[in-house]
């Protein structure tokens, strides 16, 4: 559709049919016939703008929009699966279609950094006037190469790319049940978020929010547990769901009473080890034990006996 309006936008300028507006200034004395004919291998586009630049970020994204509907019309994402696939018959809903187009166009695709207009192979431009109005604008058009070779080639590459998300997302939601240290927690919502940005369909989208969540919330499910191993000896080990979990970090450890305190890091737990020659016995004496893990407070204290 937009491609038959710059056509007809075209032989409006060519023919006098326009004649409120004045040509003023034009990259080259004649209009070229690629402005006016149907090219298989080629984006024709063509945009209106008050500045030359302004002309050409229009165009870049006019290009861009066309080159992803190019491949979000052979793309629909199911209402009862996450998976995308291609629509073979091409029966595809054209609001959903507008919709892909607008969020595939932000989901940052690798394929779409390839779109400039160094590539372009022709660029004519006008500078009119309108003479009820005065307003001046550039009227700017591009012949861009896009050949149906090459849209199969990015359709390919979306599709792998796709896929790719696909299986990261089923991973990480198996994933979710066999957390072995505390960094995964964080490596997890890390790779969430980049699905998020990526999904450009409500099912999966809501479904990797969801996901994100769920993770986020391991952080509340975690405890700290510990025993005493002798004396002036304390072993604590971090819980998730009531099964060890390995930390990165050491944990802070302060007492009311006890003197020389001391953790190292000991098979994904803690051994701390300490002084309580001036705890007495009519007090009550412990050691505080605290950690920061995923911008929560995390403590545990151990209550010491005196001797």
């Amino acid at each position: 559709m937009k491609r038959i309006a710059g056509i007809v936008c075209a032989l409006l300028l060519c023919s006098g049919l326009a004649a409120q507006i004045k040509v003023i200034e034009k990259s080259s004395k004649k209009v070229p016939a690629w402005l006016v004919e149907v090219n298989e291998d080629y984006l024709v586009v063509t945009v209106n703008a008050q500045t030359l630049g302004d002309a050409q970020t229009a165009a870049l994204s006019e290009i861009t929009q066309r080159i992803i509907q190019s491949v979000a019309s052979h793309v629909t994402v199911s209402q009862e699966s996450s998976l995308s696939e291609e629509n073979v018959n091409g029966n595809i809903d054209t609001r959903s279609t507008f919709s892909h187009v607008a969020k595939m166009q932000s989901a940052n695709l690798p394929f779409l950094k390839g779109i400039s207009l160094s590539r372009a192979v022709d660029v004519y431009w006008q500078r009119v006037r309108d003479k009820d109005t005065g307003r001046e604008y550039y009227d700017y058009s591009v012949l861009y190469p896009f050949s149906r070779e090459e849209q199969q080639t990015l359709l390919a590459q979306f599709e792998a790319l796709d896929a790719e998300q696909v299986a990261l997302y089923e991973k990480l939601e198996k994933q979710i049940d066999n957390i072995a240290s505390v960094d995964e927690i964080k490596g997890c919502i890390t790779q969430l978020d980049a699905l998020c940005e990526y999904f450009f369909d409500d099912v999966r989208l809501n479904r990797a929010k969801g996901l994100r969540d769920r993770y986020r919330q391991l952080y509340d499910a975690l405890s700290v547990t510990g025993e005493f191993l002798g004396e002036g000896e304390y072993r604590c080990q971090v819980l998730l769901k009531g099964k060890p979990v390995a930390v990165s970090i050491l944990p802070r450890v302060t007492s009311n009473c006890a003197a020389q305190v001391e953790v190292r890091p000991s098979e994904g737990a803690f051994i701390i080890t300490y002084d309580a020659i001036d705890c007495l016995p009519e007090e009550e004496n412990f050691l505080d034990i605290f950690f920061r893990i995923g911008g929560k407070r995390l403590s545990h204290k151990a209550y010491l006996k005196a001797e």
